[in-house]
């Protein structure tokens, strides 16, 4: 997983996880013009995204995130988008609860019951 910075200095920041096979940037299309404008954008590329390496686990990939954010932004962001894969890698994120985040809006979660009691 990498971490890709287009900073306006001083801006908010605001994190982008995408679908699994998105580029970390082209994905975005012409919303990245709007948001590096105003903000400090942080582009993730997901492990597998680029065929570097494999993908391993949604678990794996927000623990990746979290050290990642501890070690370089001090576990603090303002905003954050997650798309598809994005979406449940931020839902595992969440739940470790030692990220702090103004704002996270999900979008298209895919949820994956294995069990279901009727």
């Amino acid at each position: 997983m990498k971490i890709f910075k287009r900073e306006k200095i001083g801006g908010q920041s605001i994190l982008l996880t995408g679908e699994m096979l998105t580029h970390w940037f082209r994905g975005y299309g012409q919303i990245n013009e709007i948001l590096e404008q105003e903000f400090a954008v942080l582009y993730v590329q997901i492990d597998g995204s680029e065929g570097e390496v494999n993908f391993t686990s949604i678990e794996d990939q927000a623990n990746k995130l979290t050290e990642e954010i501890q070690n370089k932004y001090s576990g603090y962001i303002n905003f954050a988008l997650g798309i598809s894969m994005g979406a449940n890698i931020f839902i595992e994120l969440l739940s470790l609860n030692n990220m702090k985040f103004d704002s996270v809006v999900l979008d298209a979660p895919f949820l994956i019951f294995s069990k279901i009691s009727l």
